[in-house]
């Protein structure tokens, strides 16, 4: 995979893209966009600031989020932002490029991307 980008330049015709990452992309990632595509929903910054999630395993490619995730982001009222047609997928080359922040849940996730 190529190396994680070191410069970030912000332009006024594309947003700031942010990738959460975890294994399968089913639990913590979606959950992880879903709740900072709220808070910068929230700031007035959501067209600035485009937030995604993926995973660095396909054992999960093409699973919605799991029943447990969704029902957690109810329980904590993000339950209208939960997106019905997020399926689980592994990150891609493409992706990688032109990510500027990536939030990776674990170091072991991480060192996946690098």
């Amino acid at each position: 995979m190529a190396p994680i980008k070191n410069e970030t330049v912000m332009t006024d015709t594309q947003p700031y893209t942010v990738m959460t990452v975890c294994t399968g992309n089913i639990c913590r990632s979606p959950m992880g966009e879903i709740i900072l595509r709220h808070f910068f929903n929230e700031r007035g910054l959501g067209d600035q600031v485009d937030v995604e999630s993926s995973g660095v395993s396909d054992e999960e490619w093409s699973h919605p989020i799991d029943p447990r995730a969704v029902r957690v982001l109810r329980e904590r009222g993000y339950g209208d932002e939960i997106p019905r047609d997020h399926f689980a997928h592994r990150i891609s080359r493409e992706e990688i490029e032109r990510t500027d922040l990536f939030l990776p849940m674990t170091a072991s996730h991480m060192h996946s991307l690098l």
